[in-house]
């Protein structure tokens, strides 16, 4: 049985992803390909608030941030925090890493609920500039 279902816009947990895009993409020389996992939006002014790479596996920083590189480029480019996420569904838990830290990367293990309050958190704190107001109303 399927960990989730999905739904007909994803069927991701089916082990039924359609990765013909994927397949298109991959081999066009000079291009490298990344997947954008789900990113929290401001609902005021469409901002990425936080960007993260999401896993089932973690073996240890280095790696994390070897395997989050373009996450990383990504909230630089739009001045947000980049995280690491260790998602482990059997357990429950998710734990968050800081990846744009100076100098360590400061983790923290939640539960569902408490990621979710968490994210929720990070939407309270964000400020809409007038620059992605703007960019809302081009779009």
């Amino acid at each position: 049985m399927p960990i989730n279902p999905g739904t007909s816009n994803n069927v991701e947990r089916t082990r039924d992803r359609d990765l013909e895009f994927s397949k298109l993409m991959r081999p066009i020389p000079g291009i490298k390909v990344c997947d954008i996992d789900p990113t929290p939006i401001c609902p005021n002014c469409e901002h990425p608030i936080l960007a993260w790479e999401v896993k089932r596996e973690f073996r240890n920083i280095y790696w994390a941030v070897c395997h989050s590189k373009y996450t990383r480029i990504l909230a630089l480019a739009f001045s947000i925090p980049a995280y690491f996420v260790y998602h482990q569904p059997a357990d429950g838990k998710l734990t968050v890493t800081l990846l744009n830290a100076d100098a360590e990367f400061p983790s923290q293990t939640y539960t569902v609920a408490e990621f979710q309050n968490w994210v929720g958190e990070q939407q309270a704190k964000h400020v809409c500039t007038s620059e992605n107001l703007e960019r809302q109303k081009i779009a």
